[in-house]
């Protein structure tokens, strides 16, 4: 009897453990259909992803080069709007030596001068500065407005007019064809101040001053050193074309 009651517990107990597996294995196979649908949203959902992503990414590219492009335009019309200042200044010189030509013509009334009695006395370094430069621009008096513009350097050398007092001096030589003493000036500009705004202007004037002396190959090594050293100046854009004519001699 109590061997037949063994039996009836190992049977129970074999049983029993059938019912444990069969659950389990559903279990199991339910968790596995959950991680399916899981793995399929979430490839469903990284696909989404991904394509905004792309999307994203194409739009910020599209938008930078909008931005390169926009850049490109204003540094275009800076340059454009320099260029066109040069050209006025050069404009108003060639107009007030054409100016000063006729009033030599015979028997004319003689040109106006600024004497010293007839300066204001200023101690003001910067009207200083208008007054020898109104004497060169307005009156076409180059050698008494370098004078002048010689003294403001000497009295005020820490001033921030300087630079442009030293390239004004060497314009005064470049009206008078003192081409030589020209070059010799504008140097003084690069040599002490290169990265001023007159830097490039007169490095432009010494390659336009060897030129004119004939010796197109100094001429030309300024022209191109005008574009590599200040390439989004006006001056450089000058120095471009004047550098392809004289390549397509």
């Amino acid at each position: 009897m109590k061997r037949r009651s063994n039996w009836l517990w190992i049977i129970a107990a074999i049983m029993l453990g059938g019912c444990a597996f069969s659950q389990e294995e559903t279990a199991l196979k339910r968790d596995l259909d959950e991680m399916k649908s899981r793995l399929a949203y979430l490839e469903q959902r990284a696909a989404s992803e991904s394509q905004a992503s792309q999307g994203q990414a194409n739009m910020q590219a599209d938008l930078d080069n909008l931005r390169v492009e926009l850049q490109t335009v204003r540094g275009q019309l800076a340059d454009q709007e320099r260029q066109n200042a040069q050209l006025k200044e050069e404009l108003t010189t060639q107009i007030n030596n054409t100016k000063k030509t006729v009033e030599r013509a015979p028997a004319p009334a003689p040109a106006k001068t600024v004497t010293k009695e007839e300066q204001p006395e200023s101690t003001d370094a910067e009207d200083v500065y208008k007054q020898a430069l109104a004497r060169i621009r307005e009156n076409g008096d180059y050698s008494g407005g370098r004078k002048a513009l010689q003294g403001f350097v000497k009295t005020y050398p820490d001033n921030s007019l300087v630079p442009n007092a030293l390239y004004w001096i060497g314009e005064t030589y470049y009206a008078e064809k003192d081409y030589e003493n020209a070059i010799v000036q504008f140097q003084k500009v690069l040599d002490k101040y290169p990265q001023h705004a007159k830097a490039a202007a007169s490095l432009l004037k010494q390659a336009l001053s060897f030129q004119t002396m004939g010796d197109s190959n100094s001429a030309l090594v300024l022209y191109d050193k005008v574009v590599a050293s200040y390439p989004t100046t006006s001056e450089a854009g000058v120095a471009r074309q004047k550098a392809s004519a004289l390549r397509n001699k």
